[in-house]
């Protein structure tokens, strides 16, 4: 959905209570550094406002590899999942290239039986972005 730029219809597939950042370690000062943090009113908020956002002309394209790693959290009733993340942009004149690279770390739990997205932090490698991001990873 999000490839498609459909960012709303995957924030209904996502909890009330949402919490999502995108964070990167920086050797520079030996800590994490939080780039984005907002909850789910807070990206729609920002879902609203992109088409006054200056763009990052062309097309996203997620690629999702999953690491192995799932957990289950029974008290909270909470499944985690972490996958790797390479992000191409295609520009207008159909040239691709390698955008970043990432960690989605993911909690899931089961609302009426339907699996929703509680919370996503989004760890980057790439620290070096082109200008006019326009979207969460």
């Amino acid at each position: 959905m999000l490839d498609a730029e459909n960012y709303f219809e995957w924030l209904a597939t996502c909890a009330d209570d949402l919490e999502y950042s995108i964070r990167a370690y920086s050797p520079e000062i030996r800590n994490e550094v939080t780039w984005l943090e907002k909850d789910h009113k807070g990206l729609e908020v920002l879902f609203k406002q992109l088409p006054m956002h200056e763009r990052y002309k062309g097309q996203f394209r997620r690629i999702l590899g999953w690491t192995g790693s799932a957990g289950h959290d029974p008290a909270k009733r909470i499944f985690a999942v972490e996958s790797s993340l390479c992000v191409y942009h295609t520009d207008l004149h159909g040239a691709s290239v390698l955008y970043c690279t990432a960690k989605y770390r993911d909690n899931f739990r089961f609302e009426s039986g339907v699996p929703v997205m509680c919370s996503r932090m989004v760890l980057m490698d790439t620290r070096r972005l082109p200008f006019g991001s326009h979207i969460p990873i």
